[in-house]
């Protein structure tokens, strides 16, 4: 594995750009969202949640921003720029995407094998700690959506406990898409994987907030603040990072883009399908949300 790395390993002297600086700044602020989506998961399991909610939030954005910085001094004093741009248009020439967090965490280490074997050992338990919250979220998911009569009735089933079918789904799902991503080169990047989680997750709720300004106006100024400033992040990834195309968007660039729509699209799609699927049964959904509203 260190030998795949070596012909990476590309030292120069850092080389300040303001543009440059801008856009990367802005793809790592796009991970921190995607990194406190896991307090504000947790906390919504916790009874009187609203301490570690806040502490959560801040602890985690706390501890990711120090990650992140110091990967950052690591790359450019290690590998150099040019050994960055290298592996993000390139790719390692290993069955890793180029997306691969696992890849660039041991790219500093190249030079000290104990260390490497290290990183790489805590990066396979990260990714099986991420892969058990990733399944069992996207499992419930599946099963709620069952539950309200928008999936088929099958994937609501449950075993012991376990919604097996959600995960047997689930987790095909992922197979599928993984295969996409190595081996055809329809890789989702960093950035963009952080523009989902900041249009679908935060934007969204930065907007109904904003509307609500004229019945709660404390929530209603945050909601337009948050707004602007979750726009102009994705402006400033987007704008510049087409400038880098495949540094910041990797594989293909129109693909890797395109999947931001991808969400919205299947699920009103999926939507209408069970509509039309329910109303011929005698059922209809959307008075079945009102009265009970889906999780």
């Amino acid at each position: 594995l260190k030998s795949a790395f070596t012909p990476y390993y590309q030292p120069s002297p850092p080389k300040f750009s303001f543009t440059e600086s801008l856009l990367l700044s802005s793809v790592f602020v796009l991970s921190m969202y995607a990194f406190v989506n896991a307090p504000a998961f947790f906390a919504g399991e916790a009874r009187k949640p609203r301490k570690s909610f806040a502490l959560g939030y801040f602890a985690s954005y706390a501890v990711a921003t120090a990650f992140s910085l110091a990967l950052i001094l690591a790359l450019e004093y290690s590998i150099g720029v040019g050994g960055f741009i290298s592996v993000s248009t390139e790719g390692w020439k290993l069955p890793i995407s180029t997306s691969s967090l696992l890849s660039f965490g041991s790219l500093p280490f190249l030079g000290n094998l104990p260390l490497l074997l290290l990183v790489i050992a805590s990066g396979l338990t990260w990714y099986l700690l991420y892969a058990m919250i990733n399944v069992g979220a996207s499992s419930r998911f599946l099963f709620s959506l069952a539950f309200d009569r928008v999936l088929p009735s099958f994937l609501g089933e449950v075993k012991r406990g376990i919604p097996v079918n959600a995960l047997i789904f689930s987790l095909s799902l992922s197979l599928f898409f993984e295969l996409i991503e190595v081996y055809l080169g329809y890789s989702v990047s960093f950035a963009v994987d952080g523009l989902w989680f900041l249009t679908w997750n935060y934007l969204l709720v930065s907007l109904a907030s904003a509307i609500a300004v004229r019945k709660d106006l404390k929530l209603g100024v945050s909601g337009i603040l948050s707004s602007f400033s979750l726009t102009l992040t994705a402006f400033i990834a987007v704008f510049y990072g087409l400038k880098y195309a495949n540094v910041i968007f990797s594989g293909d660039v129109y693909f890797d883009l395109s999947t931001i729509a991808i969400p919205p699209l299947a699920g009103v799609t999926t939507y209408l399908i069970a509509k039309r699927v329910r109303k011929a049964q005698g059922i209809d959904l959307d008075s079945t949300f009102k009265e009970i509203p889906p999780e």
